[in-house]
């Protein structure tokens, strides 16, 4: 090596300089802001410091019962400031936080803990039921720890809150497993390290900025919306924490706490719309209303710019590769809506964020130019470490690429657009129906809540294109009606020729139709689903 370059070489260690465990996020707000509201829930409001010392009390509980860095913890109840200070406590203590979800049955949550290995479960009161059938069934040496403020001290010594030290960060640490959605069998276990929450912090710094943060937890902690808060947590932001989405809670609660960020699904924006109270409140503070999971029709987002304002703003993102792949701003949402030769931007999922290259590949891998539809594959330090407790691998192929499982494709200007899950093909008479496509046309219409596109056996087509439809409240269609609308914007061979009403359809817990499920219920009794 060249003397001068020698001379320059940097110690191997520095970057033990540069990185920071993700609870020290936390921590840091802690110092700076001790006297500012952190949690807020229906027990009252918690300051940063009062919280740092639950969290500190928790950490030191667990060592003192032997439970060490990297010990799976899962934790089970809805959201609550309990929770909360819990989640923080297991990463607190270098621990793997493993969240579950409070709708899941006990024999759900069972299964699932047996997976990926748990090797305790802290828990709500309000599931104790459902605990004491998971005890029976998993393995005896499961350490059951109650979470609520006053059972808790059972376990925690709240004096205990002298700083808890902390080691030099490892970027590939695990901090979370988490649960995928579940929306194609049973939910797989997602690892992600210190590196994946760092650059998700990164992320939503650069696409949704601003400190002090007045963020509302409605959604369930166990998924997206923990995720979300916990990237927060450097701003010194209040998470105002409901159990649950009920659409007029959630309505009275941005205007009285004034809510400045939030993510939903757009399920629960529909709820919110249909209400007919909706206009009295004051959304005004909003300024990033985050959606994901399933792409909005025209109709429904210019309702729901008219309803909160300019400031709907979609990502799109997976528990292998979570934060966000992609974001569709708030401007663009704008402009799309107030300018027709924009408007296809609506139907897209933005464009690729900082931090994540984003191509799309033919089945022979290779990289396709704009506008041909392939497969969504990313690069990122966002993309999880693998699967816990299953020989599915994250990272297919094994050419470097996250293969997303979905199909889509690139405009000249940048959007991406999901077209659909490879899985979810529909074969009719030899062409390839996209559910996706089919379904943004059928949520355009005035009385469709939500809709499900699934192939159906057909004698002469293979698959029948069958849309299975959530009807507004008091609104009423026929199939011959949907049909006839369909037809406007769709061909033949992708308008349906079934419909069927149902007066709700299968959710996963964190919200999201399930079109496995009900693809499944009308393929019962076939041999075979192709």
């Amino acid at each position: 090596m060249h003397p001068v370059a020698e001379s320059y070489r940097l110690p191997c260690n520095l970057n033990q300089g540069r990185d920071m465990h993700l609870i020290e996020y936390f921590l840091r707000s802690a110092e700076r802001w001790p006297d500012r509201v952190c949690l807020v829930d229906a027990t009252g409001e918690r300051s940063y410091s009062t919280v740092q010392d639950t969290v500190w009390a928790i950490a030191h509980a667990f060592r003192a019962r032997g439970i060490t860095p990297g010990t799976r913890v899962a934790l089970y109840g809805p959201n609550s400031s309990d929770l909360m200070e819990s989640m923080l406590g297991i990463l607190c203590a270098e621990c793997v936080w493993a969240p579950i979800s409070a709708r899941n049955t006990a024999i759900e949550a069972a299964q699932y803990l047996r997976q990926i290995e748990v090797d305790v479960l802290l828990y709500s009161e309000s599931v104790a039921s459902s605990v004491e059938q998971i005890r029976a069934l998993t393995p005896s040496t499961l350490m059951l720890l109650p979470i609520d403020s006053e059972s808790r001290l059972d376990w925690i010594d709240p004096a205990a809150t002298q700083p808890f030290p902390h080691g030099m960060v490892d970027m590939d640490q695990s901090v979370a497993i988490m649960a995928s959605g579940g929306t194609t069998g049973s939910p797989k276990g997602i690892l992600l390290t210190e590196r994946c929450y760092s650059m998700g912090v990164a992320t939503l710094e650069a696409h949704y900025p601003g400190d002090f943060p007045v963020y509302l937890a409605c959604a369930p902690l166990t998924h997206a919306a923990g995720g979300l808060a916990l990237m927060l947590l450097g701003r010194g932001a209040k998470f105002v924490i409901l159990p649950g989405f009920e659409a007029r809670v959630v309505m009275q609660t941005i205007e009285t706490h004034r809510i400045t960020q939030m993510f939903l699904p757009p399920t629960a924006i529909y709820m919110m719309l249909a209400d007919p109270e909706h206009t009295r409140f004051d959304y005004s503070s909003v300024k990033y209303f985050m959606y994901a999971g399933a792409p909005m029709s025209e109709q429904q987002l210019r309702e729901a710019l008219q309803a909160f304002g300019p400031v709907m703003t979609q990502f799109y993102a997976q528990m292998e590769c979570h934060a966000s792949i992609t974001c569709l701003t708030a401007e663009q949402h704008s402009e799309a809506l107030a300018d027709p030769q924009k408007a296809h931007w609506l139907l897209s999922a933005g464009k690729p964020t900082k931090f994540a290259r984003v191509e799309f590949m033919d089945p022979d891998g290779k990289l396709l130019p704009v506008g041909e539809r392939g497969e969504l594959v990313v690069r990122s330090h966002l993309v999880c470490a693998g699967y816990v407790g299953t020989a599915a691998t994250a990272h297919e192929g094994g050419d470097g690429w996250h293969h997303t499982g979905d199909v889509g494709y690139r405009d000249a200007d940048g959007f991406v657009y999901i077209v659909d899950r490879l899985r979810d093909i529909i074969i009719s008479g030899g062409f390839n129906v996209f559910p996706t496509e089919v379904e943004r046309v059928i949520l355009s219409h005035r009385s469709v809540r939500d809709c499900a596109v699934v192939g159906t056996p057909d004698e002469k087509w293979g698959e029948a294109v069958t849309a299975v439809i959530e009807l507004k409240d008091g609104q009423t269609i026929d199939q011959d009606e949907l049909i006839a609308f369909c037809r406007k914007s769709l061909s033949g061979v992708k308008a349906p020729k079934i419909v069927r009403i149902v007066d709700a359809l299968p959710r996963s817990p964190v919200g999201k139709v399930l079109r496995r499920a009900v693809r499944d219920s009308l393929w019962q009794g076939r041999s075979g689903k192709i």
